[in-house]
């Protein structure tokens, strides 16, 4: 079964384990969803991120409701992936899928 990116928010009565920061802001988009730490670390420390020369493929897609795009670059030998690379424009879910990809 494959990583799940978002975790429920922690009710009033059971804080999160994940702990918070001092100072923090809140906003309400941050009560309505919480990203599990796998797509916090992707987003903040993105493997495999930038352009490859000389890829054997390329493939690149679009979601215009979001503006974002999303570019992969592919090296392979005999018959498997040796090497992934991608370039991102986009929110951080985004960043961290191409990244975990």
């Amino acid at each position: 079964m494959g990583t799940s990116f978002f975790r429920a928010p922690a009710s009033p009565t059971q804080p999160d384990a994940g702990g918070g920061s001092e100072g923090a802001v809140e906003t309400s988009f941050d009560r309505l969803v919480q990203y599990s730490p796998t797509l916090i670390d992707h987003f903040r420390n993105p493997r495999n991120a930038g352009v490859m020369r000389e890829p054997d493929g390329v493939g690149e897609d679009e979601f215009t409701e979001c503006m974002d795009l999303a570019r992969f670059y592919l090296r392979v030998r005999d018959g498997r992936v040796e090497e992934a690379r991608f370039q991102a424009y986009g929110c951080g879910p985004t960043l961290a899928a191409c990244s975990a990809g």
